[in-house]
């Protein structure tokens, strides 16, 4: 089952939301190894929805994708709990791809600490669809 692998890629996905977030709300510069332009994706208009961050919504996200993996431990799996877990995972997903486009197409500047929470939302989505 997808528990074990979707529970670690939730920790690490917050992780990173949270890094990117305390940056952030400290006004810190985010230093990026590809070209140093993550300040510029993470202060742009696409950073927040309805001026929520984008951060908050990604440790939001990761806490009940966690906890609900977890949970799925310890009750009986139903088809309703997944087609829950898949319809969530499946909008982080969308929304990751429509980011990553808004990086790559919009804003032309790339952020790798943005990438890989959006790459883990790709990839929890896939674990449960599979």
């Amino acid at each position: 089952m997808f528990h074990i692998p979707v529970l670690i890629l939730s920790l690490i996905g917050f992780g990173f939301s949270y890094f990117i977030y305390s940056k952030k709300s400290k006004h810190k510069p985010l230093i990026c190894f590809h070209d140093g332009q993550c300040n510029n994706v993470i202060n742009s208009k696409f950073s927040e929805i309805f001026k929520i961050d984008n951060t908050v919504i990604g440790m939001s996200y990761y806490t009940i994708m966690f906890f609900v993996s977890l949970a799925l431990f310890f009750i009986a799996v139903n088809n309703l709990l997944l087609l829950g877990l898949l319809v969530i995972s499946g909008i982080a997903a969308l929304f990751a791809i429509i980011l990553t486009g808004i990086q790559a197409f919009v804003l032309k500047e790339f952020c790798e600490y943005c990438f890989i929470p959006n790459l883990i939302n790709i990839i929890i989505f896939l674990l449960i669809y599979y």
